[in-house]
């Protein structure tokens, strides 16, 4: 099974990276996954361009802009889980994340998402119920019923004061996550 990390963050040891990075730990302790990780953050990754390119019965299908996407796209095509973390800025996810997230729809055409499971982990110094991880969960089921996929998140409320990297309980769901591929 191949499994598939991507970190969005631009802060250094972030709270959405840290749990990831406990998720991919537990996966690469089984020993029977193949696993690649990307920190998008710090990538080449241009937002959406909506030319239409990756739909043009001409071309070949695949997203036209050319930059470290590529790699990114490449990976998901082969993965069958796909990590996501994020903090939630604004009542969304990040910035970078989001030109990733976007970028997917140059594989709809051709079903290259259909069947695969997104797992989104998700920070913030907000509590559990705010209404920005609703939205979020909310946007992210939609797509992926439309696309095909199965969804999952995992919320974890904290910050500077409270970091994940003390949360006992976020670490073992992390774990847990990760032991059960």
């Amino acid at each position: 099974m191949n499994v598939l990390a991507l970190y969005s963050s631009p802060r250094r040891n972030s709270n959405s990276t840290f749990l990831l990075k406990e998720i991919m730990s537990a996966v690469k302790e089984k020993g029977v996954h193949t696993t690649t990780e990307f920190d998008v953050a710090k990538m080449n990754i241009k937002g959406c361009q909506a030319c239409e390119g990756c739909h043009n019965p001409k071309g070949n299908g695949g997203c036209v802009v050319k930059d470290d996407m590529q790699q990114v796209l490449a990976a998901v095509k082969q993965a069958d889980y796909i990590f996501m973390s994020t903090p939630l800025y604004w009542w969304n996810i990040s910035a970078q994340l989001k030109a990733v997230f976007d970028r997917f729809y140059s594989l709809n055409k051709k079903n290259d998402l259909q069947g695969k499971t997104i797992h989104l982990v998700i920070t913030g110094a907000s509590e559990e119920d705010d209404i920005g991880y609703e939205l979020v969960n909310k946007t992210f089921m939609e797509i992926c019923d439309y696309i095909g996929c199965e969804f999952k998140i995992l919320i974890v409320s904290g910050d500077d004061s409270n970091p994940a990297q003390k949360n006992e309980k976020a670490i073992a769901q992390a774990k847990a996550i990760g032991e059960s591929l």
